[in-house]
């Protein structure tokens, strides 16, 4: 498996983004089952994700409250072949 995160993307509008991603192989073989293959088999899946943020704060009467809002948007192989 690997993972990777690109650092952080400073916007100016004060958006923070990351570019995240990840591969992943499965290997699996099926025993005593004449309907499913015989071989062992290999699968690989991807994925590339956008992570957002945008950090807010609000300060009334000396005290500071904090809101962080994130939106992922996640892209994969499978989502691309059925497209």
């Amino acid at each position: 498996n690997i993972d990777w995160k690109l650092t952080n993307l400073n916007h100016d509008s004060g958006l923070t983004g990351n570019i995240l991603g990840k591969i992943k192989n499965v290997n699996y073989e099926t025993k005593n089952e004449k309907k499913f293959k015989d071989k062992p088999s290999s699968d690989f899946f991807g994925a590339l994700g956008y992570l957002t943020e945008l950090k807010l704060e609000k300060t009334k009467n000396n005290f500071k409250q904090f809101l962080t809002p994130k939106i992922l948007t996640l892209l994969t192989l499978r989502n691309l072949l059925f497209l």
